[in-house]
């Protein structure tokens, strides 16, 4: 299987669910900060025009990709992988292991509905999940040292987020080395999209998503070309 996705510019690992999952292994093992970001067509259209999303695509550890377009998009065929990206099985995965290994969690969201909501999410599924601590942004808004604090004053193992780009990536670029935790994992906005039927809005809004990213990666292309031609 091919190693790599080639995308927009961007260049980062295409694993199986068995290699990410010995990353994991890997980074609870050791104690440096490891940072797994889950990106989606609408991310990797942002790196285009965002300086800072595209630093910390670039730098993250490992890279979860939340949707099978991505993969078509960059000529990467496997059903495995399309099935693994489907059905959320990096996500499921790794929340069963940190459970198992009683791995402590810090949540971090935009706003306090979305912590909740994230906490609901987990806590309906995994009855023995540890939560230590929590965080909105909106609850303390232009002070991301705050966060810092509270993350490491928590003692965790693992952050789990669902911040909006580019707050993320800016606030990760920034922070990455004053963060004591093992792992920052970005879930992404659609971590809980199997248990959420798409609405027929939702799936018109979806297809001119799926629309948008096809049409910009093929411009990329094109200009790749014709400047390689010149």
């Amino acid at each position: 299987m091919r190693k790599e996705i080639q995308i927009l510019g961007l260049h980062f690992g295409s694993y199986s669910l068995r290699e990410e999952m010995g990353f994991v292994q890997n980074a609870f093992a050791d104690n440096r900060f490891h940072c797994i970001l889950t990106v989606s067509m609408q991310t990797l259209l942002m790196a285009g025009t965002n300086p800072a999303v595209k630093d910390c695509v670039e730098q993250a550890d490992l890279i979860v990709v939340d949707d099978a377009e991505i993969l078509k998009q960059a000529k990467i065929s496997s059903n495995q992988r399309n099935r693994e990206i489907e059905e959320q099985l990096f996500m499921k995965e790794f929340i069963k292991r940190m459970v198992r290994s009683e791995r402590k969690l810090f949540l971090v969201a935009q706003t306090d509905a979305d912590v909740e909501k994230l906490k609901k999410y987990l806590s309906d599924r995994y009855e023995k999940i540890q939560i230590t601590g929590q965080y909105s942004i909106e609850a303390c808004p232009g002070n991301l040292d705050h966060l810092i604090n509270e993350i490491n004053s928590a003692s965790i193992d693992v952050v789990l987020s669902v911040l909006s780009s580019p707050v993320q990536e800016e606030f990760l670029n920034d922070a990455r080395n004053k963060i004591d935790a093992k792992i920052w994992y970005s879930l992404g906005k659609n971590y809980a999209s199997q248990e959420e039927p798409m609405s027929l809005g939702m799936r018109i809004r979806y297809w001119f998503h799926k629309r948008w990213f096809k049409l910009h990666v093929n411009n990329y292309q094109e200009t790749n070309e014709n400047e390689k031609n010149a």
